[in-house]
């Protein structure tokens, strides 16, 4: 059984304040947070989007499974 949630998320007020390094591990911990999952793998689209400049302002799918969470980018 897979619970899947799509969120609007605003990283500029969060990432203001982090490192560029340190922006993935930002990320994961509000992802997280919300779905309360310890296991959580990032999509690459979505850690590219992560990591440009241009937007802060994207959606995101969460499947979550019985053991493990997947992140993806929605366009």
């Amino acid at each position: 059984m897979a619970e899947e949630k799509t969120i609007r998320m605003n990283i500029q007020r969060e990432l203001v304040k982090v490192p560029r390094w340190k922006r993935r591990m930002k990320v994961t911990a509000i992802i997280r947070k919300k779905l309360k999952s310890p296991d959580l793998k990032i999509d690459p689209k979505l850690n590219e989007k992560i990591f440009a400049d241009t937007k802060h302002e994207f959606r995101i799918k969460l499947v979550k499974d019985d053991k493990k969470t997947t992140a993806k980018l929605v366009e």
